[in-house]
This record gives C-alpha cells, structure tokens and sequence, in this order.
C-alpha cells in the first residue's frame, strides 16, 4: 500500500468513527493528511505509513498544520512506533500519537461500523444551470452520489 492508499484508508476509518472526513491534496497540503471535522471540532491527521519509527518531522508538521487549519486537536497516526524524541516534542506541543496498535484497534471498530446509506439526490435531467449552481450552494452534490471508500476485512495495517 502506498502513502496516499494509507490516507485514503484512514479517512474511511475516520468516517466510519463519526467525523465528516477528507483528505488534503497529495502536495502543499501544510502538513495535514487528513481534515476531520466532529462533535470536538477540527482535527489534523498526520498520517505515516512505514517501517521505520516515526520522528519528530511528523509532530512538527501536524503542528504547524493545527495552526494553519484552525484546528481544535492535531494528530499523528503510524502504522509503526514514535522515537522518544517524537513522543517527547508531541507532549510538549499538545500533539496525539496514534501508533500501531491504536490503528488495529480503530480498524477492527471500523470494520463492525455500519454506515448509513447516503441518500440518492433526486435530479431532473432538465436542471437550468442555475439550479444546479443553488443546489451546490446548498450541499447537495448534484449528479454524483458520495462515494465511500470499501474496506476489506482482509485489510492489513502494514
């Protein structure tokens, strides 16, 4: 799995536990993988998908990416460990650290949660432009239903 199928899995989780979940685009993204909007307010993900421990970059990204969103929390998830450096400059800054284990557990709640559907907007074919531009305005995706991201129960963390 690649870095941004790793974000794209987490967001699913994320959605799957209760937040409205996006994810940022792949570059100039300010530090922040994951955009999670909640009942506590915004949150950052950070997400590291590799082998080696996770150091202090990824804290200090998330930081920097709390303020730059306007964030109520800011999180780094791995699906490896943190150097004590890491741990260290996160406590010092207010910064979770989700490590491996968390993720196997969120994984296993995800996989059991159940989604409730996304309703199908009714659209008349012969919208004006107009309509359509209103509809948008108001949140209703037109023409395209929300697709959710699929997790299988095979899928790993590594």
């Amino acid at each position: 799995m690649r870095g941004w199928e790793f974000e794209k899995v987490c967001c699913e989780i994320f959605r799957r536990s209760g937040y409205s979940a996006e994810v940022t685009a792949r570059t100039g993204d300010q530090g922040a993988d994951l955009i999670l909007n909640g009942r506590s307010g915004r949150v950052v993900v950070q997400t590291k998908r590799q082998e080696a421990t996770v150091g202090n970059s990824a804290v200090q990204q998330v930081h920097a990416a709390k303020a730059f969103y306007k964030a109520a929390r800011a999180v780094v998830l791995t699906n490896s460990a943190y150097s004590d450096a890491a741990r260290k400059l996160a406590a010092a800054n207010g910064v979770e650290l989700l490590d491996r284990q968390d993720l196997a557990r969120m994984l296993a709640k995800a996989q059991h949660a159940r989604l409730a559907p996304t309703p199908e907007p009714v659209v008349s074919p012969r919208l004006s432009k107009k309509q359509k531009f209103q509809g948008q305005l108001a949140g209703t995706r037109i023409g395209r239903p929300n697709r959710r991201l699929p997790l299988s129960p095979r899928l790993s963390v590594r």
